[in-house]
Order: C-alpha cells, then structure tokens, then sequence
C-alpha cells in the first residue's frame, strides 16, 4: 500500500505527464454544455423574456453552474 506522500507523489507526476502531452485540457468532469449554447438560451434571460430560475430549471443547471456559466460569458 502506498503512502500518502508516495500517492501525492505519483499523482503529480501523472499531472505533469498529461501537462506536457496536451492532455490537461480534456482532464476533469465533462461540461453539462457548451458555452455556446448556455449563451444563446441566456440570451431570453437578457431580453427579459424568462427569469433565470425558469432557465434554470429548463437546462436542468444547478444555481452554482448556471451562475459559473454567466460569469465566464460576462469574462470573455
């Protein structure tokens, strides 16, 4: 079994690894959707056509992301 240096270790070196084979980007939990599409349904909510708890629960977003989603558009 390791310890927990050994794992910490290991665990930056594959990190490395995938750093320098162009691999850290697809690292990581997929997206729900893209940016592009989040910013045309966000669209109705600039309008004023819908609330963003409609759109929330209409693209089945958690407030969290909904709002990660909003902040990298308005970061752009």
């Amino acid at each position: 079994m390791l310890t927990k240096d050994e794992r910490k270790e290991r665990q930056r070196k594959g990190i490395e690894t995938k750093k320098t084979n162009g691999e850290w980007d697809d690292y990581g939990r997929p997206r729900i959707m893209s940016i592009k599409d989040f910013e045309r349904a966000y669209k109705s909510v600039k309008n004023g056509k819908k609330k963003s708890t409609e759109l929330m629960k209409e693209l089945k977003l958690t407030k969290p992301t909904f709002y990660r989603y909003i902040r990298q558009i308005e970061n752009k």
